[in-house]
């Protein structure tokens, strides 16, 4: 994440050096594949196709072993990162299309969910940010920077929905009482340590939800 990438890879975030150089079989932190596939849970990974914006949930059997591509393309920020080209389509950050894909579980016939979000339940996302860049990205990507800058409306609308699914005793949401000054793209050790740990304490209310 720097500069530096931006100006060789025309991309803030190296996602290639996260889900590949440090993810693949011989790098630093590899994912263990053969066991995610082995392993009978099912992992749905939503992107945003990024010529009509709409949003698209790969599982895992459309990885291959170092091959994350999904992964990057599900966490391609517009403007900040170069997106992913996944079967001859373009592909952004899930976010834009389904910022909270609770509703998306409940068709694949959950009936409890746990719902882990990094803003607190009290955030009300503004618009600005997400306008401001759908706005440079409009004449390339116009779907997608329609559904950017509706963003914020959409994400406040489903964290709405699951205040009251929570009250219903339907889902649990765990969420930070503040960020620790954490932000998307903040490099600060000590702060996203902080927020882990808030997150790690917070986790250990699921257990007693999915035995109620």
């Amino acid at each position: 994440m720097s500069l530096r990438n931006f100006i060789k890879k025309k991309s803030y975030i190296d996602l290639d050096y996260v889900y590949s150089t440090l993810s693949d079989s011989n790098g630093e932190n590899p994912l263990n594949y053969k066991y995610l596939i082995k392993n009978p849970m099912d992992v749905f990974i939503v992107a945003t196709e990024a010529n009509n914006a709409k949003a698209i949930y790969f599982n895992k059997n459309d990885m291959k072993q170092d091959d994350y591509t999904i992964l990057k393309a599900s966490s391609a920020i517009p403007l900040v990162c170069n997106p992913y080209y996944i079967n001859d389509k373009t592909y952004f950050d899930g976010g834009i299309s389904d910022p909270i894909p609770f509703q998306k579980a409940f068709e694949l016939g959950c009936d409890k969910l746990v719902v882990i979000l990094t803003k607190p339940k009290n955030y009300i996302r503004n618009p600005r940010q997400d306008i401001r860049i759908a706005r440079l990205i409009s004449k390339t990507y116009p779907n997608t920077a329609k559904k950017l800058a509706k963003r914020a409306y959409l994400y406040n609308k489903q964290l709405s929905i699951l205040k009251k699914l929570e009250e219903e005793n339907k889902i649990i949401i765990i969420s930070p009482n503040d960020t620790a000054g954490v932000k998307t793209l903040t490099k600060n050790t000590n702060s996203l340590k902080t927020l882990y740990l808030k997150g790690y304490n917070d986790g250990k209310k699921v257990n007693n939800f999915l035995n109620m």
